[in-house]
Formats: C-alpha cells, sequence, structure tokens
C-alpha cells in the first residue's frame, strides 16, 4: 500500500463511479455528505484513514452525478423529456461531420454524423426557444467542406432519444452516447436540411486542416485512394472513416484491433520513435523524453483529441513524468494515477471498451510479463547454437533471444490480462492473437515509421515522401494479408458465450492472486495455468449448459429466429445484409456459435433472407432448407445459383422432422397464390409445451393449415408470428384452433403499416391472450424447461406458462375469415 498509494484511490474513485452510474440521488445530497465525510476526515485522526477511504469513494459517486445533472434549466432533458419531436435547431458544431459507410450498404452509400451543441431549437407550431446541449445529428449522405467544427449551422430533423438495444448482447447506442453527455439523436433526412448560419469558426480549426493535408500528403503518388491508404489514415490520424467492420473482422478476430488508435498505441509507437531519435542526436534520456512529450500532445491535437490518444498521452506523461522528477519508477502506482486522472476528465471512460481494454493490458505487462520473461530465459539445457561469446554473432543472437523472450512474454501477458474483457465486450477467444503480435506489431511499427517520415519528408521533400508513402502502403498490404492469415488459421480464434458472473468473479480471484507480491513462481504458474485454461474451455462449456430455448431478434424490416437445443442450433430467416451482420451474426457469436446445424429460409422475400449469403459464409451451416416453392421467388433463385454451397440446400416439406421441430406447412404439392401463403411453419412439442412459428403466413396460408390438420396437431402455448403483406397477421378462427396463451408479433416501428395493428391487440384481449409486440419489447427469449416454459424481453416483461390463463372464446365470436 505504501508502495502504491495510487492503488486503493483508484479503485474507490472507479466503484463511485460506478455506483453513481446506476444510483442517482439528489446532487444535494451527495454533496451535503461529501463536505461531512471531509470534515470527519480533518478532524478525527485516529479515523482518517477509513473517513478518508469513504470520501474518495463518494467523491468519485458524486462526480459522475455532477457531469451529467442537468444543472441549466434549458437543459434538452428538462425541455423534451421523452418527446419525440420534428425540430429545427441552431448550433454550433462540436466536431467536424465524418462520414462512413453505411451500414450492412456498399462503399458508395455513406452517411454522416456530427456532434452539435445547441444553442435553440423549434418545435412545430410553436416558436423558437432557448436551449442547451449537445446532440448527435445523422444524415444519410456526405456534406460538403462548408460544415467544420466551429461553424454555426441549422439544421432539420426528428430529434429523439437514441435507440436502445433491442436484442440481447448487441451495441447499446443510447449508453454509449450517455457516457459521452450527449442524451439526443436528430435524425436528418437529406443534406438540403442543413444551412449555414453567420458567426462561427471563418475557417477550420488547425486540427482539421492538418488532417486534410496529412491525409492528402499520404495519398500522394498513389494511383487511388484505396483500403490501405484509407488504413493509414487510420492508423497515423486515427480517421474513423476507412475502418468499416469488413476491414476491422480479420483485425478482431486476429486480436490485433489495438494497430489502429482504438488502445493508443500508435501514440505509444510515436513517442518512442521520437526518443529514440533524440537519443540518436545525442540527447541524454531525461532531456529526449522531456522534448518528445510537448510533440506527442502536438500529435494528440493535430489527430483531433480521440478518446484512445488522450489515454494514451496521460498514461505516457504520468509514466515518465516521474522520471523527470527524479522520482524512482513505480509501474503500477503511475498507471493506477493516469487512471484517475483520465476519470477525472471524462468519467464516461470507465464504460468504454477502450479504456478497459488499454487498463487491462497495461496491467498485465506491468505485473506479470517481467516474471513470465524471466521464466521463459530459465535454461533448460545445454544451448546447441552457443558460439563463442566474444564474436558479435554471439552478441546479436543474445540480443535477438532476449528481445524475443520479451516481445512473447508480453503478447502473452496482454493476451491473458485482456481475455474476459474481450470475451464479454465482442464474444470472442484469440489466443492467435500472442503469435500475431510478434508478427503485426512489428510490422505496424515499421508502417507507422513510414507514414511518419512520408509526412515530414513531404514538407520538405516530396519526391522522398512519395517513396515513404509507397513504402507505408506495402506494409499496410502486408499487414492485411497476416490479419487475415492469422483470422483464418485453425483454432486460432473461436466465438464464446458471454461469460456467466461466476466465471468472472473465479477469474478476477485469480486475476489478483497470480498478481501478489511476494508469490513464489511455482504458485504464479499454477494460477497463470488456470486462468488460460478457464478461457479455453469456456467455449465448451457454456454450449453444455444452454438448454431448449427460442429467440425472436426484431430488426429494421424483418426478423430471425434462433431455435437453441443442447449442442445444437439452427437460425429461420436472416434479415437483409445490413441486419445479418449487425445484428445477428453479433448475437450469434455472443451464444457462442462459430456454427450452424441449420439455416432455414421460410419464404423468398427479400426482407427474410437478403442476408443468407453472409450468414452461409460465416457460420457454414451444415444444411440449407427451404420449402417446395422456393422457385417462385427471383430473389431465392439467382442467390441460390450463385451459392458455392448448393448441395447444403435441401427442399422440405409438411411432416420434415428436425430435432423436437416438426414442418407443418406447406405440403408437398399444395398450390398457392401468394408467396405469403407457402412460407414454411414450424411447431415445437415436448413435455414443456408447444410453439408455432408461423413465420408471414397470410390468411389463405392459415385456412390451408386449419383445413389439413386437427386441433391438436396445430395446438400450442406461444405463438410467433411476423406481419403478411396483406391483412391482420391472425385470423379468429385460427386462433381458435391454435388457443395460445401469449401471442409474439414481430412487428417493427417505421414505417407505421409494418406495425401490429390496434385491431388485433383488441381481439386477442376479447379471447385472452396475452401480446407482446417487439417493437415495443425489443427480442423475446423463450425458454423450455421440464415443467413448462418462461417468457423474457429486452424491456423487463416476462410470463410463464402458469402466469397466463390462455385463450377462451370471446362472448360474440366474430369470423373474419
Amino acid at each position: 500500500m505504501r508502495r502504491c498509494p495510487m492503488l486503493p484511490v483508484c479503485v474507490l474513485f472507479a466503484m463511485g463511479i460506478v455506483t453513481g452510474w446506476h444510483v442517482r440521488p439528489a446532487v444535494g445530497w451527495l454533496l451535503a455528505a461529501l463536505g461531512i465525510l471531509a470534515l470527519l476526515a480533518w478532524g478525527h485522526a485516529r479515523w482518517r484513514i477509513f473517513w478518508g477511504m469513504t470520501l474518495i469513494y463518494l467523491a468519485g459517486w458524486c462526480h459522475i452525478v455532477c457531469r451529467h445533472h442537468p444543472w441549466n434549466p434549458l437543459d434538452l432533458r428538462l425541455l423534451l423529456g421523452d418527446e419525440v419531436a420534428e425540430v429545427e435547431v441552431v448550433g454550433e458544431l462540436v466536431e467536424s461531420p465524418v462520414s462512413k459507410p453505411l451500414a450492412g450498404g456498399s462503399e458508395s452509400e455513406l452517411a454522416t454524423s456530427a456532434i452539435l451543441e445547441i444553442q435553440s431549437l423549434q418545435r412545430e407550431r410553436r416558436p423558437p426557444e432557448p436551449a442547451c446541449g449537445q446532440i448527435m445529428v445523422t444524415v444519410p449522405e456526405v456534406l460538403d467542406q462548408t460544415f467544420y467544427a466551429g461553424r454555426k449551422v441549422r439544421v432539420r430533423g426528428v430529434l429523439q432519444r437514441p435507440p436502445r438495444a433491442f436484442v440481447p448482447y448487441s451495441f447499446d447506442y443510447r449508453s454509449h452516447l450517455e457516457s459521452r453527455g450527449i442524451y439526443y439523436l436528430l435524425r436528418v433526412r437529406r443534406g438540403e436540411d442543413w444551412q449555414l448560419e453567420g458567426g462561427g469558426a471563418s475557417q477550420p480549426p488547425w486540427p482539421a486542416r492538418f488532417q486534410l493535408w496529412a491525409r492528402q500528403a499520404l495519398a500522394r503518388g498513389q494511383p487511388e485512394v484505396d483500403e490501405p491508404v484509407k488504413l493509414l489514415w487510420a492508423m497515423l490520424l486515427g480517421w474513423r472513416g476507412g475502418l468499416t467492420d469488413e476491414v476491422a473482422e480479420p483485425f478482431m478476430k486476429s486480436g490485433t484491433m489495438h494497430l489502429f488508435a482504438i488502445s493508443g498505441l500508435h501514440i505509444g509507437i510515436v513517442a518512442y520513435v521520437l526518443a529514440a531519435f533524440g537519443r540518436t542526436v545525442g540527447l541524454s534520456m531525461l532531456m529526449a523524453r522531456l522534448v518528445t512529450l510537448p510533440l506527442m500532445w502536438f500529435y494528440i491535437a493535430a489527430a483531433g483529441w480521440p478518446a484512445s490518444a488522450v489515454r494514451a498521452g496521460i498514461m505516457l506523461s504520468v509514466w515518465w513524468g516521474g522520471g523527470l522528477l527524479l522520482r524512482p519508477p513505480q509501474p503500477l502506482n503511475s498507471v493506477c494515477a493516469a487512471a484517475v486522472l483520465i476519470l477525472l476528465w471524462e468519467p464516461g471512460q470507465l464504460f468504454q471498451a477502450g479504456f478497459q481494454l488499454s487498463f487491462a493490458v497495461v496491467l498485465g505487462l506491468v505485473l506479470w510479463a517481467p516474471g513470465i520473461g524471466a521464466w521463459l530465459e530459465r535454461p533448460t539445457g545445454p544451448d546447441r547454437l552457443a558460439l563463442p561469446s566474444h564474436t558479435w554473432l554471439t552478441r546479436c543472437w543474445r540480443l535477438f533471444k532476449q528481445r524475443l523472450v520479451q516481445t512473447v512474454a508480453a503478447s502473452f501477458a496482454a493476451w491473458l490480462a485482456s481475455a474476459p474483457l474481450v470475451l464479454w465486450h465482442f464474444s470472442w477467444v484469440t489466443p492467435i492473437c500472442v503469435l500475431a503480435n510478434l508478427v503485426m506489431v512489428p510490422l505496424g511499427f515499421l508502417t507507422l515509421v513510414a507514414g511518419v517520415a512520408g509526412l515530414v519528408s513531404h514538407a520538405l521533400w516530396p519526391a522522398l515522401g512519395e517513396l515513404f508513402n509507397h513504402s507505408a502502403w506495402g506494409l499496410m498490404v502486408l499487414l492485411l494479408y497476416c490479419s487475415e492469415v492469422f483470422a483464418d488459421w485453425t483454432f486460432g480464434n473461436w466465438a464464446a458465450a458471454r461469460p456467466v458472473w461466476e466465471w468472472l468473479v473465479m477469474y478476477g480471484l485469480l486475476w489478483l492472486g497470480v498478481s501478489v507480491p511476494g508469490l513464489t513462481a511455482r504458485w504464479r504458474a499454477v494460477g497463470g495455468a488456470a486462468m488460460v485454461a478457464m478461457v479455453l474451455i469456456w467455449a465448451p462449456v457454456s454450449k453444455a449448459l444452454h438448454g431448449s430455448s427460442v429467440t425472436v431478434l426484431p430488426f429494421d424490416d424483418g426478423y430471425s429466429v434462433l431455435l437453441r437445443e443442447p449442442g445444437w442450433a439452427a437460425l429461420v430467416d436472416t434479415g437483409r445484409p445490413g441486419p445479418a451482420r449487425r445484428v445477428v451474426a453479433p448475437f450469434l457469436h455472443a451464444q457462442g456459435l462459430s456454427r450452424l446445424d441449420a439455416l432455414i429460409i421460410t419464404h423468398g422475400d427479400l426482407g427474410q433472407m437478403g442476408g443468407a449469403t453472409f450468414i452461409e459464409s460465416e457460420f457454414w451451416p451444415r444444411k440449407v432448407l427451404h420449402g417446395p416453392q422456393w422457385h417462385r421467388s427471383p430473389a431465392y433463385r439467382e442467390r441460390l445459383e450463385h451459392s458455392p454451397h448448393r448441395n447444403l440446400h435441401q427442399e422440405v416439406a409438411a411432416g420434415f422432422q428436425l430435432q423436437t421441430w416438426r414442418l407443418l406447412h406447406p405440403a408437398r404439392g399444395e398450390t398457392t397464390s401468394a408467396a405469403d401463403d407457402g412460407v414454411l411453419v414450424w411447431r415445437r412439442l415436448d413435455e414443456s409445451g408447444a410453439c408455432l412459428l408461423l413465420s408471414d403466413l397470410s390468411r389463405a396460408g392459415q385456412n390451408q393449415l386449419a383445413q389439413r390438420l386437427t386441433a391438436s396437431d396445430i395446438k400450442a402455448d406461444v405463438l410467433i408470428c411476423g406481419l403478411p403483406d396483406q391483412g391482420e397477421p391472425l385470423a379468429d378462427g385460427f386462433l381458435q384452433w391454435v388457443q395460445p396463451k401469449l401471442v409474439i408479433v414481430a412487428d417493427h416501428l417505421y414505417p407505421a403499416t409494418r406495425r401490429a395493428p390496434v385491431t388485433l391487440g383488441r381481439r386477442l384481449a376479447r379471447q385472452g391472450v396475452a401480446l407482446w409486440c417487439t417493437r415495443e419489447c425489443g427480442a423475446v427469449e423463450i425458454q423450455f424447461t421440464k415443467t413448462g416454459w418462461r417468457a423474457r424481453a429486452m424491456d423487463g416483461r416476462q410470463a410463464e406458462r402458469t402466469q397466463l390463463s390462455g385463450w377462451h372464446p370471446p362472448p360474440s365470436l366474430e369470423s373474419e375469415d
């Protein structure tokens, strides 16, 4: 404790921030309690340590509550609340707009986002009124360069709270923005709704001008601005437009995403290069660091003050600052002090994945890497490559072995320290990163050096700058190739379910145990081996623990359904390519699924099967099932003709059995007049109860199904359906046959025509049936047990088989056939 006084301060302050994020009492009470504790700590010398530690904890609690409290009476949260309004706002751009490809769209389809500090807003049929607060503005177009940070603009659109995560384990956009102090999202339909106002900055700020100059300098001499050039911009400048999901995927799977301004590694490399150059020209170590620190902060400012770069800058400044003040090196104390400074600057950083991963990796390097390196350097026998000690070759060989051991130790320690966070945030296990970092970090170092040299040379000797640009481009191409090789390495990475709290607690205890000072090397090795085993075996253990379930995943204009049995999983429909990549794939990975046993295509609607090609390539289903009328869908015919897995496709009809699921519709040879008449209908039946998966079956299809089957063949406690193209989803006569207790309708908020009609809710209420609409409740999971089933939605609502009374005929049953 005495050697690292900042450790308890950091831990208590962070615990206070976590408490304040979830519990936000009145600010006055917190400030009063803070003052009382300060007086107690000052007046009671005997209990000063206790009161002081309590004071630090309460300071963190008070800090985040005060940062997010609406102090100004004109705050948007006080003016709007949860209202959704068509508004026209006037404000100043906090940062220059950033354009990125639309999720699931092509590279030519770009969307722009920017943060706006508003000054006034005008709602429909109301006069303008002053307001304050930051909002996120999005528009599905690219804005011209006249819009930049500091400009005053007038924007018209729909102002609302950011959407919450409607699917488990998906990105919670609202929480992400709220941690940054942004509580509203303004959706702008087109670029014409952006207008410049008088006032504000007359020209872009110097970081924006530097960014534009640097991008042009790095692209000089290149035939086109291709993917490697954009990744160079991302690595050197923190540019967010080039790191799309498709490009980032192999880096994430190989555990090397930190190369692209995610953890601030580029800041450390730039600082190391500058300090090494200072040492080369004859400066002392202290003087080289003293010169490097302001240059490093200039580089961070020129990159636009990205959070990852600021984190790295603070950590390095604290680390080197102790040496400049001639203090003995205390790495752990310096890391804790840097964490406190960052949380004082922005307490919401504690909930960002980048912050957590950065400090987990640094702590692993500080606490474990030296011990792992010493263990690897232990002599295990005679060195068969030993050479006479006086030769230069021997010295080079020893230096190479030393650097290799240090790199392996650092890579392994970083992976082991960050493994639970990677599992929690990304649902991936990436042991291949230990090997990948040995190759890709040196490549990234060389790429960064070549890029910086290209920038410097561009201002002095443009021809030499082009040579460095070509070198950086070639190294980036090699970096891309290596990322794909390591990402595709057999058993190098795999998806794993998000760990449960029991697993996290056990891993945390081992994490702390191997970090205790004075622990023998043998016990450290035992603890480290136990941590490695916990990470590697979690995926199969989580699969074995998973029972039978059905999960309805709603998204923009479609939905998917995941069917789970012990050791088996099937996906029903995929949605369009965008939702398939953005919603379905992350959810399947979070379930620990790297491969599907079956992919079921209920019908040929693009909103239901447009992303099937991506799902096939990502999850390699063992078979793809479709109905006998697949040839009626031009989209499905075209996809089947170009599918590289045509041998996996299997046509099925009524009577086909798949685990506990039986196909009820359509029958082979049955004629239909519309696509929604012949969708695949599945029924699950065991001792826990029946579940009917109706898809978008139309009224005509429901009549065919009821005429062909008996009531006992179709009855189900839970009925899951979508919305057919015409008419309401469920007829009263069909409901009388099924007699459900719970109906789940996969509908959508926009457009209004894709919402479940109000009359459906009234009809179900008259018949005593509970109705859950996914536009309101989000994703729904139904878990089946030996005694029944339990349904749980994202908004917190729950239902059990024994709680619902179930269907009963209304006083006067109206036929709607």
